[in-house]
């Protein structure tokens, strides 16, 4: 493909560089002049390992072209893609203005020589940008409708500075957002662009790939600040930190992995609230602020109101809750955040029965019984079996997924809130 990529930055030049030893003719453009020069005498303009080697071969090769110029790139390429900064403006917003001036250079290009054309917007964006924002502006400065000849789409990179390199040649994954009726084109894109490119290549839409850009920074940046959580308090207790925290990655079956990552409904039990009490407590003995850690209660409490608002708001009087043990194969209610949903709901004057297969009532005993009691008084009368539940209640809750199945909620005639599912 013939490519035109805007923006000679520490992702532009990776980018331009990158597509271009793929076999791509690249015209890499820029409005700061150094840069150009720069790089067309084969000095990189990032400083990043290998760069400055790939990018005299690039330009050996002819299939690097540089200009500061809109006008000299798009009309000879069939695709472009927006490399440029999104930095925080002093109101504490993501500035756009540098992608939205870019968006209006391509399309007063398209305008003044019609062709069908690609867009990729690779500049990290807020939610809601590319369909919101850019399109509009893309549509109006080329007199086009996004669509059958003008493609839109949100290509999001994972490359860290210093390994940049290597995160393009290899990634961990390559994604693409598009409307949904070019979805099959994007997927398509992807392949043209990349071939056998290493991992799994996905097509979201728009917002979800946005998101999904900055959950991973989101991310990375809560478990370094985790991690140094964890490191201020094993001072305080004469450990370790290093040896802490390296053990702790060695557990790839929980905590380095997918467990714990599906969004869906609050978590409960005897252990995760509890320990999680006790390390901030741990903390506050030593007169040390643990800020993300002490967010984490908060935050599951936070996600628990939000559901009980909607369900308490809604005109559904009489609510079934299915599943209340706070995890599947266990009759486990102990801090139950069902439970402990079903005590609100009771206390808004909603009429709550529950169905729950893994109680038997005559075994429960010690403290799990104590805690049903405390958060349902009456618990003998709303522990219901399914037919009753499914007959009675004005609307199916459910908390935990597998205690009924797809094919037996299906079959009620009532409506049915999914809590283990965000909407």
């Amino acid at each position: 493909m013939k490519i035109a990529v805007f923006g000679l930055g520490y992702v532009g030049a990776v980018t331009a560089v990158s597509l271009a030893s793929n076999g791509h003719e690249v015209w890499g453009v820029d409005k700061d002049l150094t840069k150009v020069d720069w790089t067309s005498r084969g000095i990189a303009p990032v400083r990043e390992p290998g760069l400055e080697k790939m990018l005299a071969d690039a330009l050996s090769a002819q299939r690097l072209h540089v200009t500061p110029r809109a006008d000299a790139a798009v009309p000879f390429t069939d695709a472009a893609m927006v490399c440029v900064g999104t930095p925080t403006s002093h109101s504490g917003t993501t500035d756009l203005s540098f992608v939205l001036e870019v968006i209006r250079q391509i399309g007063n290009c398209i305008r003044d020589a019609p062709k069908s054309y690609m867009v990729l917007l690779r500049s990290t964006v807020p939610p809601g940008t590319t369909k919101q924002i850019v399109l509009p502006r893309l549509e109006e400065s080329s007199g086009m409708t996004v669509g059958d000849s003008l493609k839109l789409y949100f290509h999001p990179e994972f490359m860290r500075e210093g390994s940049a390199l290597a995160d393009s040649q290899h990634p961990a994954l390559t994604v693409i957002g598009a409307p949904p009726e070019c979805e099959a084109v994007g997927l398509d894109t992807l392949k043209e662009i990349y071939g056998d490119v290493d991992g799994p290549l996905l097509v979201l839409n728009y917002q979800e790939a946005e998101l999904l850009k900055l959950a991973c920074n989101g991310f990375h940046a809560l478990k370094v600040a985790f991690a140094n959580e964890i490191g201020a308090l094993s001072g305080r207790f004469q450990a370790d930190p290093q040896r802490v925290m390296s053990a702790f990655v060695l557990d790839t079956k929980l905590n380095i992995s997918d467990a714990y990552l599906t969004p869906g409904f609050a978590f409960g039990g005897s252990c995760l609230l509890k320990d999680v009490r006790a390390l901030t407590g741990s903390a506050v003995e030593k007169g040390l602020e643990l800020p993300v850690c002490e967010s984490i209660l908060p935050s599951n409490d936070s996600h628990l109101d939000r559901l009980a608002a909607s369900v308490v708001a809604s005109n559904h009087q009489r609510v079934g809750i299915i599943g209340i043990a706070f995890k599947s194969g266990t009759d486990d209610v102990r801090e139950s955040a069902a439970l402990r949903l079903a005590r609100r709901l009771s206390s808004a004057g909603k009429d709550v029965l529950v169905y729950e297969p893994e109680i038997a009532l005559e075994r429960l005993i010690g403290a799990n019984l104590r805690y049903l009691t405390e958060m349902l008084p009456d618990y003998a009368d709303r522990l219901v079996d399914w037919q009753t539940i499914s007959s009675e209640a004005d609307v199916l809750l459910v908390t935990r997924s597998g205690v009924v199945s797809p094919k037996e909620l299906d079959a009620v005639e009532l409506p049915v809130m999914d809590a283990t599912r965000l909407s």
